[in-house]
């Protein structure tokens, strides 16, 4: 008779996730070994190419807990009692260090929605990346509707809540995009004056205030009003 297993399939993926988080904040996302993702995690490399066989599914893998835990942001967000122009705003007020799964987030993201790893993944990784990206835009459309709906919102119709919404996404990424780009060039070039003068997080809520502004809403954004979304986002722990 075969001894029972020491850890069910659930806890092995578990264990082979937080191990491989370990090694990739030791090394990087592009030059992991999965030898020593097995050896951090206490596992044989069978068992753990029993749950990912390929470095591209240890990405999509390391993405898809990513994409749960910024579900789970957002709904604890939308789910505040803040204004809908205070949610938004709120997304560019979170702390990187209290908000993020991993510190490596933003690679992640960017490389595991590349075409050329979605190609690469098991079948198996391809379909949870991708039901969690249903999820999260059915979250959004979902918010998007019931503000219109609530009369929040005083756009014509839901066609101009949508294409804030694609706004907001887009300076949303852009703006993180670039504080890494000032951050990893810094750190190999003296800061240039242009670069220095670029008060990333200052700018940031300035433009993004004026773009939410810019369409009609019951209760635009304040300066009071972003401070009361500092403070809910310090109760939530993400500030």
């Amino acid at each position: 008779m075969c001894p029972a297993p020491r850890f069910t399939v659930e806890q092995q993926q578990q264990m082979i996730l937080d191990a491989a988080a370990q090694v990739i904040e030791s090394s990087s996302l592009m030059d992991f070994k999965m030898t020593a993702i097995a050896k951090q995690a206490g596992l044989s490399v069978g068992s753990l190419y029993k749950c990912v066989q390929t470095k591209e599914d240890m990405i999509i893998a390391l993405a898809c807990e990513k994409d749960e835990h910024f579900y789970q942001l957002f709904k604890r967000i939308f789910d505040t009692s803040l204004t809908m122009p205070q949610k938004l705003i709120a997304f560019i007020l979170l702390d990187p260090n209290k908000s993020q799964k991993y510190s490596f987030d933003l690679d992640l993201d960017i490389l595991s929605k590349s075409e050329a790893v979605i190609r690469r993944c098991s079948p198996m990784w391809k379909a949870r990346i991708l039901e969690l990206e249903n999820k999260m835009s059915e979250l959004c459309r979902q918010k998007n509707v019931d503000c219109f709906n609530s009369g929040e919102f005083l756009g014509k119709d839901l066609n101009a809540i949508y294409e804030l919404s694609v706004g907001h996404w887009a300076m949303s990424i852009g703006f993180k995009q670039i504080k890494n780009h000032i951050d990893v060039v810094s750190q190999h070039l003296p800061r240039a004056e242009c670069v220095a003068a670029t008060n990333v997080e200052n700018n940031s809520i300035v433009a993004m205030t004026h773009f939410i502004n810019a369409h009609p809403w019951k209760d635009p954004l304040t300066p009071e009003a972003i401070e009361q979304t500092k403070l809910e986002l310090e109760a939530l722990g993400y500030r």
